[in-house]
């Protein structure tokens, strides 16, 4: 990885014995590094103390290698604790990348709006086990900044040379911040990734990580991740295994970008074509090897039947109560806007009763400010998304419009339980009476009415950047062109 230099000039005198001889990083072809290790969060304010633990496991299979760098996939499983009469299912995300010699790792994906290593929420992919060094390498090196996976600086440094694992090795430790982090009041947040890379092979034995942000009113979230390479060397892949881990990552590549190419369609959704997708997905589950790589083939055939439903949750785990407001970060391009239509109709007169207090609300005595309604189905995977995004958008328009949320189905002290689970501090209504008078072919949906009660935009579905788009189009009936 990039020039190893055993000698870690001016840093450590202990390591003055260290051979100098550089040393590139060293990959094979088949080589499989598999790494496993806990992801807890916890959340912290005076008085109150709760975390969250999951298991996760990293996978990279180098299929090809050479003097120019290596092609790659990188895999990581999410697992949740099991639970009794609760049913979990692990959660994969997959992607191609290029490795370069330097120990840069270039993904070949387009921007995606799911972060690799968000800051509310698991690792969806592990980044470091490859970390850029300087072009010098590290002789007489001590400090560094790459360009991390979400588009900030990254400032590295040595902190010394150790064995661990029976192996040599540097311990490298990667920091960020927000602005206002270090003046300790105020809403910010603090990453730093440790490596700890093997010296003869440049390679990282250990990866940790903790991310610690911090929200106006006091609540401290900190989130920790730890794996290690198991065996603490990759394991060459038998020809056999191999090649089943080859197809199964072709097949799924193949098929998430039909599934790209369905969620870009417009009109309508194109159910024959998600029934055709779904149909070949459990063809492929059926005969393919029990691999890793195999939980990313059925992670996909999941979300195409969710969104065969007209749901599009962000993927992989998203924990919606801890999100707070991230840093500034370079602006990425959105993705295509979701199925929009503009119907011009008003809406005639019904009640609507919120749930917690039985209070029946006329639809005409909303009229005069614009309202921003979320329909949704309290057993769906995308709720905690749909009503995060709601509360967060109550909060920003305050008394510029009304929000509400409105559940479809569900008995109400279901729901009911649902918004004290979520923490909710808007009002829950129900929502079959809307529904039939409001272009709600399926759920979520999301419409936006202006202050005359005229419908100026309606989604279906949800994905992780319908929270954009939704605010931009309240931005259009806040404040109209002339």
């Amino acid at each position: 990885m990039g020039s190893f230099v055993l000698l870690i000039a001016g840093a450590f005198a202990a390591a003055q014995s260290e051979p100098a001889a550089p040393n590139l990083l060293r990959l094979e072809r088949g080589q499989e590094f598999v790494y496993s290790g806990p992801y807890t969060l916890t959340l912290e304010q005076p008085g109150n103390r709760t975390s969250r633990t999951l298991y996760l496991q990293h996978c990279i299979l180098v299929r090809n290698a050479g003097p120019r760098g290596a092609e790659a996939t990188f895999l990581t499983i999410q697992r949740t604790p099991p639970q009794a009469g609760v049913s979990t299912l692990p959660v994969a995300q997959l992607e191609q990348a290029i490795i370069e010699p330097s120990g840069r790792v270039n993904f070949l994906s387009a921007a995606n709006s799911v972060p690799r290593i968000p800051l509310d929420g698991p690792p969806n992919l592990e980044v470091a086990a490859f970390v850029e060094l300087p072009k010098s390498g590290l002789t007489g090196a001590n400090n560094w900044t790459t360009v991390a996976e979400n588009g900030l600086p990254q400032n590295w440094k040595v902190d010394a040379v150790e064995d661990f694992n029976h192996c040599r090795c540097v311990v490298l430790s990667g920091e960020q911040a927000s602005a206002d982090w270090k003046n300790g009041t105020s809403a910010g947040w603090f990453r730093q990734d440790k490596v700890w890379l093997d010296l003869s092979a440049g390679y990282a034995i250990k990866i940790d990580r903790v991310i610690c942000r911090r929200e106006e009113g006091g609540l401290i979230v900190t989130a920790k991740s730890s794996c290690e390479l198991e065996a603490g060397v990759p394991t060459p892949c038998p020809g056999g295994l191999y090649s089943d881990r080859l197809e199964t990552i072709k097949q799924t590549i193949l098929m998430m970008g039909e599934f790209q190419q369905l969620q870009l369609a417009r009109g309508g959704l194109n159910a024959a074509a998600y029934d055709d997708l779904l149909v070949r997905l459990d063809q492929r589950l059926k005969v393919q090897a029990d691999t890793p790589y195999r939980e990313a083939l059925a992670t996909l055939r999941r979300r195409v039947e969710m969104a065969r439903k007209g749901e599009r949750p962000p993927e992989p785990l998203v924990i919606p109560a801890l999100k707070m407001p991230l840093a500034p970060a370079p602006p990425a391009p959105l993705p295509p806007p979701p199925i929009i239509t503009r119907p011009e109709k008003a809406v005639p007169d019904f009640n609507l009763t919120e749930l917690s207090t039985g209070q029946q609300v006329p639809w005409s005595r909303l009229r005069g400010r614009p309202v921003l309604l979320f329909f949704f189905k309290p057993s769906s995977a995308t709720v905690p998304n749909v009503l995060a995004c709601a509360q967060e958008m109550s909060a920003r328009l305050g008394d510029q419009a009304y929000v509400l949320a409105l559940a479809t189905e569900g008995a109400p002290a279901t729901i009911l339980e649902l918004r004290k689970q979520q923490r909710l501090g808007i009002g829950v209504f129900t929502g079959q009476d809307a529904r039939r008078l409001l272009p709600v072919e399926t759920t979520p949906c999301t419409i936006i009415l202006d202050k005359s009660g005229a419908i100026r935009f309606s989604a279906l579905g949800w994905g992780g950047e319908y929270p954009a788009w939704i605010g931009r189009e309240m931005e259009k009936v806040l404040h109209p062109a002339p």
